[in-house]
């Protein structure tokens, strides 16, 4: 006994491959951000910020803090979250801050801070 099998449409779609169409956010933990977490040059102040210039990596704020805990325990934890908390405020981490205060580069850091400030450009002449 043989059934037939009509051509329909279907509701089935190809699968997609586990890659195609996403990209990596905030949310997505990859084997990437697992070695950000391990690499000590990530983590080693300065050295870190150095680094992360001559690679072009970034890390993400939770892949930070986990390292700086693995690596300075109790302490790297509160100095972690203290320089995530930091570049939220300021676009800059302390080890850029630092480095532009040592290079004279601080343009950046006073636009960044100019740029979060709410005043309008008139709104400062007429404090006098």
């Amino acid at each position: 006994m043989t059934a037939s099998i009509a051509a329909t449409p279907s509701s089935v779609t190809a699968p997609v491959s586990a890659g195609a169409g996403r990209h990596s956010t905030d949310e997505d933990f990859t084997f990437s951000d697992l070695v950000s977490i391990v690499n000590p040059l990530q983590h080693i102040p300065v050295v870190a910020t150095v680094y992360r210039a001559v690679t072009g990596e970034t890390i993400k704020p939770f892949e930070r803090i986990a390292g700086d805990t693995l690596y300075g325990g109790l302490w790297g934890f509160a100095s972690g979250v203290f320089n995530v908390v930091f570049e939220e405020a300021t676009g800059k981490d302390l080890g850029a801050t630092v480095l532009s205060m040592i290079d004279g580069d601080d343009d950046n850091a006073s636009s960044a801070t100019a740029s979060r400030c709410s005043l309008s450009p008139g709104a400062a002449s007429d404090r006098k």
